[in-house]
């Protein structure tokens, strides 16, 4: 894994920064002068932290190596999900949550990621072609969604 910093965004990077500072001071005056909450802003910098380590290491991630990974990916989730419906707990009305001891993870949350990068490829193989040369939406989106009006605004585009 090798951060490419000639294509890296740091316009959003810089924006997320911004957001993260602005998030702590929110909590911080939020929280001021309770005692029982004084420890919320560090707790919500060293998880700010945290996300930017993720931030930077999701960025230097080689998103074609999930080509290969895609049907071991897509079983392993198939499992979990068959899993939380037999050993699952209730969380907020929805019993599709596992204890992982410090948080509960919810594999729903997992197959919907599998569900977009595995569309995202399906697009991009040679031998699915763009029919339009500025974009192109999955027969299921246009099905169940309708975007068919705003595509064809905002690309110019008269495909559909």
């Amino acid at each position: 894994m090798r951060l490419n910093l000639r294509r890296f965004d740091f316009v959003l990077l810089g924006a997320t920064l911004v957001l993260l500072v602005f998030g702590i001071a929110m909590v911080y005056s939020a929280t001021q002068g309770v005692a029982s909450y004084e420890d919320y802003p560090l707790r919500q910098a060293i998880y700010g932290v945290i996300g930017l380590l993720l931030l930077l290491s999701i960025a230097a991630f080689d998103y074609r190596l999930l080509t290969s990974l895609q049907w071991p990916i897509y079983v392993g989730v198939l499992a979990a999900l068959g899993a939380v419906a037999v050993v699952g707990q209730v969380r907020g009305g929805a019993s599709g949550w596992f204890d992982a001891g410090i948080v509960f993870i919810q594999p729903a949350e997992f197959g919907k990621v599998l569900f977009i990068i595995n569309h995202v490829f399906e697009q991009v193989k040679p031998e699915n072609p763009v029919p339009c040369r500025k974009v192109y939406i999955n027969n299921f989106f246009y099905q169940h969604f309708t975007l068919k009006p705003v595509i064809n605004q905002v690309f110019d585009c008269n495909y559909f």
